[in-house]
């Protein structure tokens, strides 16, 4: 039964596959007949640097590098943040940063004479935006470290003609390419096409070592985030829980909730749930005394430098959080249906995830018992190896390295 709901799956991502490149045909014809050619016939904006995430949203490195940006005086450069989203186009213009909403009609004028262009993934594309902005110099921050294929290393990408490759976002050629280590270079590096690359820590890290700088508030659940610090100073553990996106699942139902206040107000635990923004599923959250719902909109970084405990699945954030040396739980309640169905993964997962792996609540509850009330922790020498294989800076400098890098070899 399970081999037959896999084959079903497998089926039915080829065919969504097809019909998006179907669809896509006639964006190609516009993109290659018009836009294209047209980037290079507009005269540039040489002091006019932009970036833009993944899906328009104000969270990642992006984040973190366009308020570094804007903090530097006098760079002679506008740094300018390019979204889809109109909340998010509002509230950087009514904190003064300069902001571009697409698709209008001037954005599209001010993109065909952008030169510089940075980016954290390959979904940036989409909707024309990678003809607009054809004739750039690309920036590929990526938006984390990770142990899942991405990029051309994509089975779904491998599986189809050298031809078709071309035509999808993961084939765009980077002229910089940023990624965290010589570990993740070799692991990753044929996942992009790039001419230099730059070995860096990641910009969203560099929360864990420096003060809140000017504009750290915009894009965060600021008011999740204190009532943590206020809990936190008055002796509670904080405890975040963050499961990645599944495709198929639009449900939570991996934690009975009750029963979860129940142990956390007993152990004085603070649960801080924080689901996935491309996950379609609902929380319902509400009239717990212990458990928290962290805006799965708004970015997580500062809240994990007040986290005791991570809880996590597949996601690549526990990377991030082994910088800090603190305890890491993995929740792979559905590993058998995720791993090769919903996702593919590039490194063995049992070698890669420092903690102790958990398969049912009273699981999961034992070792946070064991870890937040017991204060027991055999794993902190596996973190620290990992931690060192993936991260080759750990010093809150990550912006600046960049910034300077762009400089020598882009600008």
């Amino acid at each position: 039964m399970k081999e037959r709901i896999a084959i079903n799956k497998r089926k039915l991502k080829k065919s969504a596959l097809l019909i998006r490149t179907i669809l896509k045909k006639p964006f190609y014809l516009i993109g290659y007949a018009f836009f294209i050619p047209l980037s290079y016939l507009m005269p540039k904006n040489k002091r006019c640097v932009v970036l833009t995430s993944r899906f328009g949203d104000f969270e990642g490195n992006l984040r973190y590098f366009f308020l570094y940006l804007n903090n530097l005086k006098e760079t002679g450069y506008e740094f300018v943040f390019l979204t889809e989203k109109k909340e998010v186009f509002r509230k950087l213009k009514e904190k003064g940063y300069s902001t571009w909403y697409y698709p209008r009609m001037i954005t599209v004028f001010r993109m065909l004479r952008t030169p510089y262009l940075i980016v954290d993934g390959n979904d940036w594309a989409r909707n024309l935006k990678y003809f607009i902005l054809y004739n750039t110099k690309k920036v590929q921050l990526w938006h984390g470290t990770g142990f899942k294929t991405v990029g051309l290393l994509k089975p779904t990408l491998l599986a189809l003609s050298s031809f078709r490759q071309k035509l999808r976002k993961e084939y765009i050629y980077y002229h910089l390419l940023t990624l965290s280590s010589e570990f993740q270079v070799k692991a990753r590096g044929k996942a992009f096409r790039y001419g230099k690359m730059l070995i860096n820590g990641l910009p969203r890290n560099d929360v864990f070592f420096q003060q809140a700088a000017p504009g750290s508030e915009l894009g965060c659940d600021r008011s999740t985030i204190e009532k943590c610090i206020h809990l936190r100073n008055k002796g509670l553990k904080i405890t975040a829980y963050t499961p990645t996106w599944r495709l198929y699942d639009h449900s939570f139902n991996q934690l009975d909730l009750e029963r979860l206040n129940g142990f956390a107000r007993k152990n004085n635990i603070v649960f801080v749930i924080k689901l996935h923004y491309k996950h379609d599923c609902a929380l319902d959250a509400g009239g717990f005394t212990n458990i928290i719902e962290y805006n799965r909109y708004a970015d997580l970084y500062p809240l994990l430098a007040q986290t005791d405990l991570l809880i996590t699945d597949y996601s690549s954030i526990y990377l991030d959080f082994l910088i800090l040396d603190r305890p890491v739980l993995f929740y792979p309640y559905d590993g058998e249906a995720y791993i090769g169905n919903e996702r593919e993964l590039l490194l063995d997962y049992s070698e890669i995830t420092p903690g102790p792996k958990c398969y049912n609540q009273g699981e999961l509850e034992s070792e946070i018992y064991r870890h937040l009330v017991e204060g027991r922790d055999d794993y902190r020498q596996e973190r620290d190896e990992l931690a060192k294989k993936f991260f080759q800076y750990k010093d809150g400098r990550s912006s600046e390295r960049l910034w300077q890098a762009i400089q020598k070899n882009i600008l």
